[in-house]
Formats: structure tokens, sequence, C-alpha cells
């Protein structure tokens, strides 16, 4: 993500997208916000559209962009130029995001893809995107709503009107290998060589949320130690993608099943780690499916 505040009041608004990137809901986060949103506008076409409002009223300008037309970097420069030569001072906001979730997003809606080119959807969004990475490098504020939820999104563009950084979200996940490794993780921290609740009877129908287990846990100095290094590098690393204005951050812990020594680590972390400039949500994803109530004595699932 990268930022380049505008120098003065912000008054206007550029918004542009690769197609299924959250452009109708980043329209709606902006009228909330006082501005009135134009959409369908070519780039080309900028000071035809706004000949109309006071310089005072605050402009959101959707650009589209379709195949065949000009050339894409050439026609964002001259939209700046004309908006300059008015006294407007632009924020380019870009929305972004993976492929795969774009894929899935298509077909959730069954809309056709505006750059469909007969080839399949994938084509189409990959043309797009071809196309359009001269308008995201001049973005100044390049947003990727790939795992991002509205109110993430809403922050996001909030903070970038006040001329804030916003609040990192950061998701604090346990996970049980025996049910796979979180695809879209950007960490994940295998701490199966501890000590295993699971073979403690009284303990295993418990999990790493209830005090007994977490004791167990961290009893014994290679947990704490492990912790220790584990905190340590969180804390460096989070003030930093803070200021690198990262959309979000997805750090998994797993052991084998996902009950006890991944949920009593992210269940510590989540209450230790706290600080300015990120916002930490614990996520315990197999907790649910793992707990048992009587297990086989040799099943390995803690």
């Amino acid at each position: 993500m990268t930022f380049n505040p505008v120098d003065g009041p912000l008054n206007t608004v550029l918004v542009t997208s690769v197609s299924g990137a959250g452009k109708t809901e980043a329209t709606r986060i902006l009228e909330d916000l006082g501005f009135l949103c134009l959409n369908h506008v070519s780039p080309g076409r900028i000071s035809t559209r706004i000949a109309d409002y006071e310089a005072g009223e605050r402009l959101a300008l959707v650009l589209e962009y379709r195949p065949g037309r000009s050339d894409p970097r050439h026609s964002l420069t001259e939209a700046h130029f004309a908006l300059k030569e008015v006294g407007r001072l632009p924020l380019h906001l870009f929305l972004d995001c993976d492929e795969e979730v774009l894929l899935r997003r298509y077909a959730l809606s069954r809309r056709p893809h505006p750059w469909a080119d007969g080839e399949g959807l994938l084509s189409a969004i990959r043309h797009e995107r071809r196309v359009l990475a001269p308008v995201r490098d001049l973005a100044d504020l390049c947003i990727d709503t790939s795992a991002m939820s509205v109110a993430q999104l809403r922050g996001h563009i909030e903070s970038a009107y006040r001329g804030t950084k916003p609040d990192l979200p950061v998701t604090l996940m346990s996970f049980g290998f025996k049910y796979g490794i979180p695809t879209d993780a950007q960490f994940v921290l295998d701490i199966r060589f501890l000590p295993n609740p699971y073979y403690d009877l009284d303990l295993r129908p418990q999990s790493g949320k209830e005090v007994a287990v977490r004791d167990y846990v961290f009893a014994g100095r290679q947990a704490q130690e492990t912790y220790s290094h584990i905190f340590g590098l969180l804390k460096f690393l989070l003030v930093r993608y803070h200021e690198d204005r990262r959309s979000q951050l997805l750090l998994a812990v797993g052991c084998t099943g996902g009950q006890h020594r991944s949920v009593a680590f992210i269940e510590r972390l989540s209450v230790e780690l706290t600080g300015p400039g990120y916002q930490l949500c614990p996520v315990h994803r197999d907790l649910e499916r793992n707990r048992l109530t009587v297990a086989p004595a040799l099943e390995v699932v803690g």
C-alpha cells in the first residue's frame, strides 16, 4: 500500500479499481463522508463532468476504463491536470484484489465481467489487471480488499480522508495442522514441539482458553522462551507494517489439533501484544471441531 497525502484541503477523490474489488462499497463510504459521487466518468471528460459544481463541493469521481480506449496512464495524468486547473486537489484511490477472490466474487454474483473477451473470466481479469497496472502505480492510496471486510475498508478510506494512517487489522489465528494450514496467512508458526496437554486426561476436554491448560502449556522453560521470541518478533514487525500501511495481516499459530497449545498462545498474544497502530482480533479456527469430551488414548489431537 502506498500513500502520498495531498497538500491542502481534500475536496476531490479519484476512484479507480479492478472490477469486483469493491468500488460500489467505496462509493457508498465516500458518500457517507460527504462526497458527491459521479459514476462511470471517462478520464478524458472530467472537465465537462465537474463544470457544474462549485470548487468547494467535495466530489468523488469513479473513473471508468474499458478495453480499446485511450492509454490509461496518459488519460489519468490529463485528469489530474484538469482538476488542478480548477483548484481541485485530488487523492487517487485504487482498489485491488487477488485473482482467486475475484473469481469467487464473480461466481457468486453471476454478473459478466466488463472486460470479458470470449476466453473466460480468468482471461478477462488478467487482461484488465495488465492494462490498469500503470493506473495502480500512480495511486496515492492502494487498498487490497481480498481479505477485508466492509468495516475495514471504511476505516482505511476514512483515515485517508482525515490524513491519518489507519490501524493495521491483525488477525491472530490458532489452527490445527491436521485440518490444513491457513492459505491466506502471512506468518505460520509451528509449536507442535511443545508438551501436549492432550495426554493429561483432565485437560483433554478443555481448551487453551482455560487457565489450567494455559498453565500447563507455559509451565516449561521451552514454552516461555518460544513465546518470548515470537512476541518480540511480532512487536517489532507490527510497528513496521503499520508504518508501511499494510492493509491487513494474518498470523497463524498451529499445533496438532488447534485446541490446546496454539489456542493458549493466541489468547496470551491477543492480550499482551496490544499497542498503538494496530487492532488485534483473535480467531480459533479449529477449536470447536476438535474439542472432544472423550477420545482414544493414543490419538494425537491437541
